[in-house]
């Protein structure tokens, strides 16, 4: 990131984000056409009346007249537009909640994924010690026939152990990673922006990003899309009131992207930011600690980095993502 030329053409979210539906300036601007054209068709309409009207009584009835079709009229527009409106919040509602659980599929698959590939590494390191000392046995002691029947015994169950850990690998790594697709990364990060934006720890943060144009990536955008998630609720949730987030994306080279995200909270300790990755480690109350550990599943499945700084920018937490560009040519 140091020393990194920002890229000259980029798009800024934030103007995007102020150009969104305003309730009360619809509903002002609305009431005041149906005032406006409610009046001259009044104002219109009783003249018209009056100039053929050559009794009391066909002005009464002219004035019932134009009174009801005023009233069906204007129940029909108001109907249609009740219905238009309902339609939307439905549809808008129904996007969200689609959203909310294929993110929340993926991250458990991550989490899973990460989980039983630490586990797996684990046991691999205790099978490593095993595989050491049967190699001492089997070296060191002259064993009778039924010595040799429990040591091979154990050989067995060490390679059964072996051929076990390689599936939680396999299956760890499948949990983690879905097909490799080609993606502009500004449209992800919009709908990310987006879909937080629903979010009531998220919804009233000012939040500033910037991604170069038409940045095209490699590699796993459902991961990335929750990897963003994940980081403005993080950070949305340590500022509180107030909230300030700032987002950076920049090429680095040509092979890699740097992702920076700035808050306004009360930063993490020097102490604590290499706990934050463990599973089940959190500074919150209501916290899992399951967040972060999805994030880091998102950055190892890509090959990239994640670091934990101090935000000059706003003066709380700042943290750096560094992704390839390319994952499939990174796993060539």
């Amino acid at each position: 990131m140091t020393g990194s030329k920002p890229v000259a053409r980029s798009v800024h979210f934030k103007k995007n984000q102020d150009i969104q539906v305003k309730p009360g300036k619809i509903a002002l601007l609305t009431g005041a056409a149906y005032v406006i054209l409610a009046g001259l068709y009044i104002i219109l309409s009783t003249q018209w009346v009056a100039i053929r009207a050559d009794s009391v009584d066909v002005f009464k009835m002219s004035e019932l007249q134009k009174g009801l079709l005023y009233v069906w009229v204007t129940g029909i527009m108001l109907s249609a537009f009740i219905w238009i409106i309902f339609t939307r919040i439905a549809e808008q509602q129904k996007k969200i909640v689609e959203q909310r659980n294929a993110l929340l599929i993926s991250e458990r698959q991550a989490i899973a994924g990460m989980l039983s590939s630490s586990v797996a590494h684990d046991i691999n390191n205790i099978l490593s010690t095993l595989s050491m000392a049967l190699h001492l046995f089997e070296d060191k002691l002259e064993l009778d026939t039924e010595g040799e029947e429990h040591l091979g015994h154990i050989r067995k169950g060490h390679e059964q152990l072996k051929n076990l850990t390689e599936r939680l690998m396999t299956i760890g790594r499948s949990n983690i990673k879905s097909d490799v697709r080609s993606y502009l990364f500004g449209d992800v990060l919009q709908e990310a922006l987006e879909f937080s934006k629903s979010h009531d720890d998220v919804r009233f943060c000012g939040i500033d990003a910037t991604c170069p144009e038409e940045l095209e990536m490699s590699g796993y955008p459902d991961l990335v899309q929750q990897m963003f998630f994940n980081l403005l609720l993080n950070s949305a949730q340590a500022a509180r009131n107030s909230c300030e987030l700032k987002i950076r994306v920049e090429e680095v080279a040509s092979d890699f992207v740097a992702i920076e995200i700035h808050d306004n909270g009360p930063g993490i300790p020097k102490d604590q930011r290499e706990l934050v990755f463990q599973p089940f480690y959190s500074t919150k109350e209501t916290g899992n600690g399951l967040g972060m550990l999805s994030i880091q599943a998102c950055v190892e499945a890509h090959g990239g980095e994640i670091d934990i700084d101090t935000s000059e920018d706003l003066g709380g937490a700042k943290f750096t993502v560094t992704l390839p560009r390319n994952v499939a040519s990174m796993d060539a």
